[in-house]
């Protein structure tokens, strides 16, 4: 199995780019869901639909309702599908190369199982661990875990694994699933400096498993999915100045100063 790498991206207070990104491979999943659940203001509007035509048929899972939902919570996080073996999503690849995989996670209770306690494993293509023995805790905050795969096959093969070993009653679990085709160029795919030994190099970044650990917008407010072409969310740094906010300065420019390339969303 592949080790996957995590990366920290920083992201400077310039705001919007000039050009639109439509992906050409997209899905975009409700979990537990019977309905649509679309999000017209996403820039561009989505529109999350059911997940049972992904799953595989000896799947094991049950969907809940969440009946509290706060009234500024997402409707995405009204439902969520639960797994009580190992389960499997199947997703069509039109081509081989990079995806984003976001997977949304809201712990709630229902009438017979409650998410917080849920303890379990996910992996990707059968080669890349991207959760282990993960849990949800239980606030008004949903946990969103994004990766970016390189997937050279027809299909990617999202298994969700319950912890056999969990002294609670074995589920995994998921709320939202996103999987769509990143822009060519979002990972620079050469080598790494010349003074590093070959040994050190970190190249062809493309071909690996890459996580989201931190978006920060550095110097500027926070950016939701509403102004952000890859539907992103990125927060503001002060909470992650290690020096006093006191010596340092914000500078801004207008959007309209920055030049991008005809391609770059």
């Amino acid at each position: 199995m592949e080790l996957l790498l995590g990366i920290t991206i920083l992201y400077s207070s310039f705001h919007l780019s000039s050009s639109a990104f439509t992906p050409t491979n997209s899905y975009f999943l409700a979990c537990g869901s019977t309905s649509n659940i679309p999000l017209a203001t996403d820039n561009t509007p989505r529109n999350f639909t059911p997940d049972s035509g992904y799953l595989t048929s000896n799947s094991k899972s049950i969907y809940l309702s969440n009946h509290h939902l706060s009234s500024n919570s997402s409707d995405l996080y009204a439902t969520a599908r639960a797994f009580t073996e190992r389960s499997t999503y199947r997703f069509e690849l039109d081509s081989q190369g990079t995806r984003v995989l976001r997977l949304h996670f809201f712990s709630f209770t229902d009438q017979n199982h409650s998410l917080a306690t849920a303890r379990f494993n996910v992996s990707a293509l059968d080669r890349f661990h991207l959760l282990s023995g993960f849990s949800v805790p239980n606030t008004q905050t949903p946990v969103i875990k994004e990766y970016l795969l390189w997937a050279d096959t027809s299909e990617l093969v999202i298994t969700f694994i319950p912890d056999s070993y969990s002294s609670a009653s074995s589920l995994a679990f998921v709320n939202a699933i996103e999987v769509f085709t990143a822009p060519t160029n979002l990972i620079d795919n050469t080598t790494g400096p010349k003074q590093v030994p070959p040994s050190q190099n970190v190249s062809q970044l493309a071909d690996l498993a890459l996580e989201t650990v931190y978006r920060i917008n550095v110097g500027g407010p926070k950016v939701t999915p509403a102004n952000d072409t890859h539907w992103r969310t990125w927060v503001p740094d002060d909470e992650y100045l290690f020096s006093e906010k006191e010596i340092s300065l914000k500078e801004s420019t207008k959007p309209e100063n920055i030049k991008y390339a005809a391609d770059e969303p």
